[in-house]
């Protein structure tokens, strides 16, 4: 038996993820990468936390709009370098179900491996797909940012780049109730 190290695991994961090309999504720095609609990118990423002998696979979502991008970095401070890459909501795979534990994914030996890599494709095609589908426009990230502005937003968890995000959409999209998300965030 093969000893399982982070190499291993990685090379498991976008072997098996690769199917996802007949999707649109292309591997591009340890990335799976789509654009569906010009100016929109889509990520799925995966976080490989090391707990030896055990890892724990946490995949992940971004979508990435270029005209809020471009407003957000007029005075968002970024260095130039780093502003190519920065989504507009970023968020760990479990927040497209509320079971959020589901999404996180054990391994140990080559059997879990396994079982993992399978889980996640069928839970990336099951939960993440839908999502994006339903999600991935200016007024699907304007909805998931500021239907419900006083709570705490899974998809992004950063809660400044939250409301600079969310006032730029609302902005963009004419939300009717843009002077009071002004006022909340």
């Amino acid at each position: 038996m093969t000893e399982i190290n982070r190499t291993r695991i990685r090379e498991a994961l976008w072997a098996k993820l690769a199917v996802l090309a007949n999707d649109g999504f292309r591997l591009k720095r340890q990335t799976l990468v789509r654009t569906l609609v010009p100016g929109t990118t889509e990520r799925l990423a995966c976080d490989l936390l090391d707990y030896r002998p055990k890892y724990i696979l946490e995949p992940g979502l971004s979508v990435r709009i270029e005209e809020v991008e471009e407003i957000f970095h007029q005075t968002s401070g970024y260095e130039k370098q780093y502003q190519a890459e920065t989504p507009t909501i970023s968020f760990a795979f479990g927040h497209v179900n509320p079971e959020m534990d589901l999404f996180r994914y054990s391994v140990t030996d080559d059997s879990s491996l396994e079982s993992a890599v399978e889980n996640i494709l069928r839970d990336f095609r099951n939960y993440a797909l839908p999502f994006l589908e339903a999600n991935c426009s200016q007024k699907g990230l304007d909805k998931l940012l500021n239907d419900a502005p006083e709570d705490d937003c899974p998809y992004n968890r950063m809660e400044d780049l939250r409301c600079s995000h969310g006032m730029i959409l609302a902005k963009l999209n004419q939300r009717p109730n843009y002077a009071e998300l002004k006022e909340i965030y």
